[in-house]
């Protein structure tokens, strides 16, 4: 089977190493073997694979060091090895990977900096990692995929230099520190997630510039401060979720500008005064969740203009008065 190209035999059951002879393969050009039961380490025969483009070990149970001879895939564009056990440093060997444009080692127990080499990796679009810091080199990037790891510390501010980043996913880390203002230059972002770490101070102003925003999720955070009027800009903004932080205010009226939202948050903070009769303005929400807060006065007849509402939770505020007989409707 010397001449084959092509070996694909993901998502079985098969088990035990990988066999050092799949490095004989000297035309492949494309193996993948994700989501198996694969364990022990990767052959380091695999480096001689030098045709080889795509390479897929996710999701299986390959421990110790990711061998330094997969430098020598000169060829490669994919290289996914997440959700395994590898262990050790990242070879700088890596960096000599210029065609990559995916490249994924997240879910792994990988220690020690990430080399500088991979700065020189100017082609990704698409990283996964399990570190954070030195990414600024990075600019054609997309997608960075940070989330469930044991980040700690701050946000680094030069991940406001991937411009080109659409998607930034830090969620359930132990970062802390306020968001970087920084990020607002990101101006591409369409999806920005930071919840459940330890992220402190307020949103920063600058967020109010990223008017592609699609998707804001900062809950279950330390986040202090109100909701800047700035936010108004975000008129493409489909999903808000900063529940479970200590934000405080009213809800500005100029978020009636915001009537593509279709998912709305903010319960378990500190918002206060009354629900603004604008709120009917958003007539594309399914999901409202202004609970334990300290808004007061009546429910707002303008809610029952609200027809496709799936939740609705006013839950523990101080709200007065009677119950809208719009929302029968």
């Amino acid at each position: 089977m010397k001449s084959l190209e092509v070996l694909t035999l993901g998502n079985n059951n098969l088990s035990d190493p990988i066999p050092s002879e799949l490095g004989n393969l000297k035309n492949l050009t494309d193996l993948e073997l994700f989501a198996n039961l694969l364990s022990g380490s990767i052959p380091m025969t695999l480096g001689d694979l030098t045709e080889l483009k795509i390479l897929y070990l996710y999701s299986n149970q390959h421990s110790g060091p990711i061998p330094s001879e997969l430098g020598n895939l000169k060829n490669l564009t994919d290289l996914d090895l997440s959700a395994n056990q590898l262990s050790g440093s990242i070879p700088i060997t890596t960096g000599e990977l210029t065609e990559l444009k995916i490249l994924c080692l997240f879910s792994n127990q990988l220690s020690s900096p990430i080399p500088s080499e991979l700065g020189n990796l100017k082609n990704l679009t698409d990283l996964g990692f399990s570190y954070i810091h030195e990414l600024g080199n990075l600019k054609n990037l997309t997608d960075l995929l940070l989330s469930q790891n044991q980040f700690s510390g701050s946000i680094p501010i030069n991940l406001g230099d991937l411009t080109e980043l659409m998607i930034l996913c830090l969620y359930s880390n132990r970062l802390s520190s306020p968001i970087p203002s920084e990020l607002g230059k990101c101006n591409k972002f369409t999806d920005l997630r930071i919840a459940r770490n330890r992220i402190g101070g307020s949103i920063p102003l600058e967020i109010g510039n990223v008017k592609g925003l699609l998707g804001l999720d900062l809950s279950s955070n330390h986040l202090i401060g109100q909701i800047q009027k700035e936010f108004r800009k975000l008129t493409s903004m489909i999903r808000i979720l900063v529940q479970n932080n200590n934000i405080s205010g009213n809800i500005p009226v100029e978020f009636v500008s915001l009537v593509k939202l279709e998912s709305h948050d903010i319960s378990d903070n500190r918002f206060n005064g009354s629900i603004p009769t604008c709120i009917g303005d958003f007539v594309h929400l399914f999901q409202l969740n202004l609970s334990n807060n300290k808004f007061g006065e009546n429910i707002p007849m303008e809610i029952g203009r609200m027809t496709q509402l799936d939740v609705l939770d006013l839950s523990n505020n101080l709200l007065v008065g009677d119950i809208p007989p719009l929302l029968a409707n």
